[in-house]
């Protein structure tokens, strides 16, 4: 086997190359070059609005409305937490800590 140089590989491999093309039907480089005439100022061809449509239907808030909660009170730092009218002693509780 003889050890070959590296010119003699690449031409090697160029001439295995054409042969596969050859065989495949490739019959050599197709250019196609095209020009895009870019025009800012002119109008689209599909009329535009000027419209932001909306995501949908608006969900609803939650808002308060009934009478179980008493209050709020604030633990530590910003920690705040509900105080229910049937549980006062929770009130007191919060307010002794945060004094201790």
């Amino acid at each position: 086997m003889k050890i070959l140089t590296k010119a003699e590989r690449i031409a090697q491999a160029r001439r295995d190359l054409s042969q596969t093309l050859a065989r495949v039907g490739y019959k050599g480089k197709v250019r196609r070059t095209t020009t895009l005439k870019l025009d800012p100022v002119s109008k689209p061809a599909v009329p535009t609005s000027d419209k932001i449509p909306g995501n949908g239907s608006k969900r609803e808030a939650n808002q308060y409305t009934g009478t179980e909660i008493a209050g709020i009170a604030l633990n530590h730092k910003q920690n705040y937490e509900p105080i229910r009218r049937d549980n006062l002693k929770a009130a007191v509780d919060s307010a002794q800590m945060r004094r201790s």
